[in-house]
């Protein structure tokens, strides 16, 4: 029995890839009757194997201890495709995807890369790096990734880790035939909500018909719920905490409570006075994957930005300007979502 097509949806980071793992997840049945696996009991279990394989790097072969079962698992399906949605998978370095692409052997593996224009990108990675403890202003953190040494600065390697592109791409480009590089261009703010899901069915092979959309929107904060992360994050560090210890914040304050605020604040923007530079990096950037060659699913000219002309008060970039007044009401919210959150799981908790 030959081996599956292996797909590996490998990111990037804040292209939309919670919501399409949410609704693969949703959808386990439906793609198991169509022949493909979508593996693990959860999709937990992907994220632990990708954590397992970036790690392999300080480790040897044989003490890959989840992914090597894991790939086992992909290789042995009895089904035309295998596919796997991890964003974690765009950090690996040229050493880890040989490692990866060799524990696959001999099966077909497709790469897909989906994107999204720098615009949009620089805000929301900002601001998802304060869910993860990080204390760099947002100032700093545009001043690090521009900075002509981005790659000496902590918060350039950061950025440029998860949203370059043609690295990315070369990094997996020699192990997969040229047809089986691929990169998917989200459309341009405002487009067609179904349009991404479309984009990559097509990508991965997937008849995209059938399918429950209603999956979880990994949504951005607002300027004031991000500047609020900011500053619990800068006294999370202060107090010696844990990465594992935040993680109350990032998956309840920020993911339940604060997210559902986004419409009422001001979205945090590129400031105008940068935007000729971003205009300049993102052609530039265009061109390296053009180079590279992946089959394209959209149109490259997504990934150029656009920039809103929103109304006065609905965009900032100026985080100092947030009065103190607006962080104690998202923080008073954040309170109050956080203890709701509490009381519902001691009652699910006393019920069992």
């Amino acid at each position: 029995m030959s081996p599956p097509t292996i797909v590996l949806h490998i990111g990037a980071m804040k292209t939309g890839t919670s919501y399409l793992q949410s609704v693969l997840e949703q959808n386990k049945s439906l793609l198991a009757d169509r022949g493909v696996l979508w593996p693990g009991p959860s999709w937990k279990d992907q994220r632990l194997a990708t954590q397992d394989l970036l790690a392999s790097g300080r480790k040897e072969t044989s003490d890959v201890k989840s992914w090597l079962p894991f790939a086992d698992q992909l290789l042995s399906h009895s089904g035309e495709r295998a596919l796997v949605s991890m964003e974690f998978l765009s950090f690996a370095p040229a050493d880890v995807v040989e490692r990866a692409m060799k524990s696959l052997a001999p099966a077909r593996v497709c790469v897909v890369l989906t994107t999204r224009d720098l615009g949009r990108a620089v805000p929301a990675q900002w601001q998802e790096s304060m869910q993860n403890m990080h204390d760099w202003s947002y100032a700093d953190y545009l001043d690090g990734i521009m900075s002509d040494e981005a790659t000496d600065t902590k918060e350039g390697r950061h950025f440029w880790l998860r949203q370059d592109w043609a690295t990315i791409l070369r990094n997996w480009q020699p192990w997969v035939r040229p047809e089986d590089l691929v990169i998917v261009t989200l459309p341009a703010s405002g487009g067609p909500s179904e349009l991404l899901w479309s984009r990559f069915c097509d990508a991965v092979g997937l008849d995209p018909d059938g399918f429950d959309l209603e999956g979880f929107e990994n949504d951005s904060l607002g300027a004031v719920s991000a500047e609020l992360m900011h500053r619990v994050s800068c006294e999370a560090r202060l107090r010696g905490f844990k990465p594992s210890e935040f993680m109350a914040f990032k998956r309840v304050l920020a993911k339940r409570v604060l997210a559902k605020r986004r419409k009422s604040e001001p979205a945090i923007v590129v400031p105008p006075e940068l935007r000729v530079w971003w205009d300049d990096r993102s052609r530039l950037l265009i061109e390296e994957v053009r180079a590279v060659g992946p089959r394209v699913v959209g149109d490259l000219d997504d990934l150029q930005p656009r920039w809103p002309d929103r109304a006065a008060g609905s965009e900032t970039w100026d985080m100092d300007s947030i009065d103190d007044s607006a962080l104690l009401n998202a923080a008073v919210d954040g309170l109050f979502g956080m203890a709701a959150t509490v009381a519902k799981r001691s009652r699910s908790g006393s019920a069992r």
